[in-house]
């Protein structure tokens, strides 16, 4: 997916009272000038496993977008790096809550 000029935006239509913030809402991937993201699509649609998540993936995706130097593409990628370990971690240790495909629940004692 090319990033640079890449637009981010939480998606509000269908959301009632819910906060942006919500989880059942994705954030929407664009280009201004109508860019194919991803196997020819122009709009990109990502789901978090919570609100929180969403917001982390939003900041992370419009830093990349600026187009980071070398420095802060590598302390980008190490940050990615964590965030995918602490979400593996969160979901082995939440089953019952974050259904992540292939990943099978833990029985628990």
């Amino acid at each position: 997916i090319p990033l640079a000029g890449l637009q981010v935006s939480a998606v509000k239509e269908g959301l009632g009272h819910k906060s942006v913030w919500s989880k059942r809402a994705p954030l929407m991937l664009s280009h201004p000038g109508g860019e194919a993201l991803l196997l020819g699509d122009s709009t990109l649609f990502l789901w978090a496993v919570s609100g929180a998540f969403k917001e982390q993936w939003r900041n992370a995706l419009l830093r990349s977008a600026a187009s980071p130097s070398a420095d802060q593409l590598s302390a980008l990628e190490a940050a990615y790096g964590a965030f995918c370990q602490d979400t593996a971690r969160i979901a082995a240790e939440h089953p019952e809550v974050y259904h992540v495909q292939g990943m099978e629940p833990h029985a628990r004692p």
